[in-house]
């Protein structure tokens, strides 16, 4: 599923025409370093941001119908990019409005015919994005490059494997790699990992081999880790469906080791950015600090004036005073925390320790000192280990939380807990899926810690997790019905890490905690305002 999502938002966002009756309509430098900020401001999740700036060049009364067209063709593309489909049509129908107002009407009509058909095949609406490239088609695909026609071939090859017509899916493929080899050789791997999606469906492991070989070649010499990445998935659960487990567990294998350079990558990447701002940040206090220590040279000169300058001076210290105390205080508990955080961090470590040395590393041993067992034991066995590996991972990251999203991944959670402990949660979900991967993560933990925290503490039976969105705010609250405890006492002691994991975690993606208990219960309650 991330592997269709990734490949068709590709295609939406390099969706590129060009006229063969007319020239095409180059854009002006002013319009390509616009299309240029409003990237990087999508890239850095700063999406209002970018809304801005494409609604001040809309409505200012100097723009022209064509500088137009591509402000509402961007504005769709911020839309898209934080999955409001609606409004991302609505603002290509802007688009279409002012683009016929120009001299390239067939130009800008057939890139917002094209721009439609991805988004109405991106979200399943395969019949509606099918008439979009019939219309395309009947005109010969008139203003069509190379690569948007290899784009179509893809999208019409999917069809006819979702209609299980899997040797003409298998021609459009491989005419899409014709075309897209000629255009854009580093982008191959999108095709050949479909390739291992038909011919598993097919029963070809030798075509599936094939197009694995294909694929890791060109994203090994584009140097583009991510395609390896999906290329291996697909194998894995390819090989896993088709019960060839000795081949799904070496794919896999692969993947874990590239998914580990990848997420290398993405975390030095994150260490620069929160270096850069804590630079930043430090820049700001010492400036503060200075500021500061100006404001009080100043007061203690206006003293020797008189007693009410004097007075002043007095009221101004003991403001002054109130506050390095808060600071300490609040110096001391963040202090209390990372050692707390670290202490945690340890625990983990161990315990992963003990999974890997206590069950995997039993298994392995075991295998190898009686590897003439019968062949059925031996697969029980390495079924087991697998499983064993795969309960780890889930306990370090959900495995499958970018491809399946949020409410899943929460509902799984919530089943390990029932099963492992004497406590009956229900949910109650009306979320849009409009956070990001990051901040549904976070989401995700806060429930994880909430729910360990009533197990170990509450004494409940039972729980419930609500997740609700508003055009305000995305709110989320856990309840239980346990003995409760006394919330301002807690949170100053130094047995509170739990609960300031929460309220760190809500403050990370930008929201508040407010936390109310009582002897018939406790209720966490997060809000995120949009």
């Amino acid at each position: 599923m991330k592997i269709g999502y990734f490949y068709l938002f590709w295609m939406v966002s390099l969706c590129r025409v060009w006229g063969q009756e007319t020239p095409s309509p180059l854009p002006k430098p002013s319009i390509n370093k616009l299309g240029l900020e409003v990237y990087v401001l999508n890239n850095a999740f700063r999406y209002d941001s970018s809304i801005v700036l494409l609604r001040r060049m809309i409505d200012a009364p100097t723009t022209s119908n064509e500088d137009r067209f591509y402000a509402f063709l961007y504005l769709s593309h911020t839309y898209k990019r934080l999955f409001d489909y609606t409004t991302t049509l609505e603002q290509l129908d802007s688009a279409l409005f002012y683009g016929r107002k120009t001299a390239h009407r067939a130009y800008f009509e057939a890139n917002i015919s094209c721009q439609k058909a991805y988004v109405l095949f991106d979200t399943h609406r395969y019949e509606e994005a099918d008439q979009r490239m019939q219309q395309l088609a009947r005109t010969n695909y008139q203003y069509l490059d190379e690569e948007q026609r290899a784009k179509i071939n893809m999208q019409e090859a999917y069809l006819l494997y979702l209609k299980k017509r899997y040797p003409n899916a298998e021609r459009r493929y491989y005419e899409a790699l014709t075309h897209l080899q000629r255009s854009s050789t580093c982008d191959v791997p999108m095709i050949y990992t479909k390739l291992i999606q038909l011919y598993e469906k097919m029963g070809d492991e030798a075509g599936m081999r094939k197009a694995a070989a294909q694929s890791i070649k060109a994203a090994d010499s584009c140097k583009i880790t991510k395609y390896g990445l999906y290329t291996y998935e697909e194998l894995y659960r390819s090989y896993e469906r088709l019960g060839n487990i000795s081949a799904a567990f070496n794919a896999l294998k692969i993947y874990d080791s590239l998914n580990t350079v990848y997420k290398q990558e993405e975390h030095l990447s994150a260490l620069k950015d929160r270096e850069l701002k804590y630079q930043q940040e430090k820049n700001k206090i010492n400036e503060k600090l200075y500021q500061s220590s100006l404001k009080n040279e100043q007061q203690k000169n206006l003293i020797l004036i008189g007693i009410l300058v004097t007075l002043s001076g007095f009221v101004a210290y003991f403001i002054l005073w109130q506050r390095k105390k808060q600071l300490q205080t609040e110096k001391e508990r963040n202090l209390h925390y990372t050692k707390q955080l670290l202490e945690k961090t340890e625990e983990d470590r161990k315990r992963i320790a003990g999974d890997l040395h206590d069950s995997i590393n039993y298994e392995l041993l075991s295998l190898k000192k009686n590897d003439k067992q019968d062949p059925e034991v031996i697969n029980t066995k390495i079924d087991q280990i697998i499983n064993d590996v795969r309960v780890i991972s889930r306990n370090l990251h959900p495995v499958m939380f970018d491809k399946i999203g949020l409410e899943p991944n929460i509902e799984q959670l919530i089943e390990r807990f029932q099963a492992q402990h004497n406590l009956m949660v229900s949910t109650e979900f009306d979320y849009q899926g409009t956070l990001s991967p990051q901040a549904e993560l976070q989401l995700y933990r806060i429930i994880q810690e909430a729910l360990t925290n009533i197990i170990k503490y509450a004494k409940a039976y039972a729980a419930k997790i609500t997740l609700t969105e508003s055009a305000e705010k995305i709110h989320l609250q856990i309840r239980d019905n346990g003995v409760g405890f006394d919330v301002a006492k807690t949170l100053s002691s130094t047995d509170a890490f739990g609960l300031h994991n929460i309220i760190e975690r809500s403050r990370i993606i930008g929201g508040s905690t407010h936390i109310q208990s009582s002897s018939e219960g406790s209720v966490i309650d997060v809000e995120i305002a949009k």
